[in-house]
């Protein structure tokens, strides 16, 4: 093989190295969601985000969002979660509580947000999700 086959081979081997590298660090947001008519469950989790302070809210339907109680968390490995539920128990373990009917349509979209040091929120991801109904 001639010297230039071989250095753009070498280029586009790099650039593949390099492309699959940067998937594996991609920020991500998901959400995932267990709802029926007597409970309803949701997290939002953020994978490969940044150290850092985050907030995060959920909506269905029409009604107003509603966001994560405070205190804000930090990343921990590159990631942060909240949940979200009617559940008494949960609630009292440090869930963010949300009436057993919040999820309308079977559908509820989260959002993450990166708290800046003034306290505004920076969108960095949303997702909406199709609830498992049990």
């Amino acid at each position: 093989m001639n010297t230039k086959k071989s250095v753009a081979l070498a280029a586009i081997i790099l650039s593949i190295n390099l492309s699959i590298m940067a998937n594996a660090n991609a920020e991500t947001v998901t959400v995932k969601c267990i709802s029926n008519t007597e409970e309803s469950n949701i997290s939002v989790i953020g994978t490969g985000h940044v150290a850092a302070l985050w907030r995060a809210s959920i909506r269905s339907g029409t009604a107003p969002a509603v966001f994560s109680k405070l205190p804000l968390k930090r990343t921990v490995n590159g990631e942060v979660e909240y949940d979200f539920s009617s559940n008494l128990a949960d609630i009292r373990r440090g869930e963010t509580p949300i009436l057993a009917t919040f999820v309308k349509n079977k559908h509820v979209t989260g959002n993450l947000y990166k708290v800046s040091n003034t306290g505004a929120l920076t969108l960095v991801g949303s997702v909406t999700a199709t609830c498992t109904v049990k």
